[in-house]
């Protein structure tokens, strides 16, 4: 029991006042370890807030003010860079770069107001970056459901867990206009889309004649050289225990029927494919629009098989890849490991439910399938390069 109202009062404010001062301080501290990064060096950020709009309204977090988010107008949110100085601002891509055009209504802002808000961001020597919305879903934890005051709290909370991806963060797009390589990718990508479409019909190439499995029994040898025992695994090379005199296999060849269909995902980037309505097929090597050279994989990474988290029509190619092909690693890949996959899920869990062991393991396994399908492309453009050689001979 207090001695006094006046001293129970006093205890209880000065209880209240440390509380506060603690929280503040374990706010900064917080605030300083998300920070600790390239982008804070370069620019002396000093802030994170995070944003999330709605269909009316929009909402943003910033921890050093209050435990829950601010909700605000979308006009409102265009005036918050003038409220604050060296700070992040972080968003999805498709909220704060992506304007709202005659074709596409769900945008809350045009062209204008996002450059409105950039600027706003420079004049204040603060920064945008773009969370993709693709993995929007890993910010919850398990029983949180979307929600759009809540979503800037949870992706708070995710960037404070995960300080080095706020490095990978897209920056906003200078323009809002597809540049000649972006639209040299689409066109290669819808024309990989036909010709592997076309290639299921015969289960590449197992059911029905398909030239570029033939191209493909032709050239494996010599592509096989120029593979590690990772890449191998990755395409699920293996070799014909016996010969075949009828069907000219020779003991220890590789065994094509076996191979990995990702292969092909891989061989039609250097492939282009051509079908006129009597339904006869060409194929040409392909060429960039700009070199007349083959593709490279930097441009074809980036533009075609979009090897990163920002995305939306990925195409075929960069489903069988990271989708399919990429599963059946990593089932493989997890048994080393002690792990299992359950449901294509590693350890039957989501991603935001990884513990750090597994978060570290399965970026792991995405780095090596990565550079597995790399160094299959600079083994599969060899093996072009070397057909190209020939044929000018």
């Amino acid at each position: 029991m207090c001695a006094g109202s006046n001293s129970c009062t006093h205890t209880i404010q000065l209880v209240f006042s440390l509380s506060s001062l603690l929280a503040h301080i374990f706010k900064k501290i917080i605030m300083k370890t998300i920070l600790r990064n390239k982008i804070e060096k370069k620019h002396n950020i000093k802030k994170l807030v995070t944003i999330d709009l709605g269909k009316n309204m929009a909402f943003y977090y910033d921890p050093s003010l209050s435990d829950k988010t601010f909700k605000i107008t979308h006009q409102e949110l265009l005036d918050l860079p003038n409220k604050y100085e060296n700070t992040l601002f972080v968003s999805e891509g498709a909220h704060m770069d992506r304007p709202r055009t005659m074709k596409s209504f769900a945008q809350a802002f045009r062209e204008g107001e996002l450059n409105l808000f950039k600027d706003n961001c420079k004049n204040n020597n603060n920064l945008l970056r773009l969370f993709p919305e693709m993995m929007s879903f890993q910010t919850r934890q398990e029983g949180e459901e979307k929600s759009d005051d809540l979503d800037p709290i949870y992706l708070y909370r995710y960037l404070e867990q995960n300080p080095n991806f706020i490095d990978v963060l897209k920056n906003p797009s200078s323009n809002y206009k597809a540049d000649p390589k972006t639209r040299e990718g689409w066109s290669i990508k819808d024309n990989m889309n036909t010709a592997l479409n076309y290639a299921r019909r015969t289960k590449y190439g197992k059911d029905d004649y398909w030239y570029i499995r033939e191209w493909l029994e032709n050239n494996i040898e010599e592509i096989n050289k120029n593979i590690d025992d990772t890449t191998k695994k990755v395409f699920e090379v293996s070799y014909y225990k016996k010969g075949n005199v009828k069907k000219s296999i020779q003991q220890g060849d590789v065994n094509v029927n076996a191979l990995n269909n990702g292969i092909y995902s891989i061989i039609m980037s250097l492939f282009e494919f051509s079908i006129d309505e009597n339904m006869d097929v060409v194929y040409n090597f392909r060429e960039r629009e700009k070199t007349g050279d083959l593709p490279g994989w930097s441009f074809l990474a980036e533009r075609v098989y979009h090897f990163s988290p920002f995305h939306l029509k990925g195409g075929i190619a960069r489903s069988n890849l990271k989708f399919h092909n990429y599963k059946t690693y990593l089932a493989k890949r997890a048994v080393d490991f002690g792990y299992k996959v359950e449901k294509k899920k590693l350890n039957g869990k989501a991603k935001n439910q990884f513990s750090s062991q597994e978060k570290s393991f399965f970026a792991q396994a995405q780095k090596e399938h990565k550079n597995a399908c790399k160094q299959m492309f600079y083994a599969v453009k060899k093996a072009v390069r070397n057909n190209l050689i020939n044929e000018m001979q």
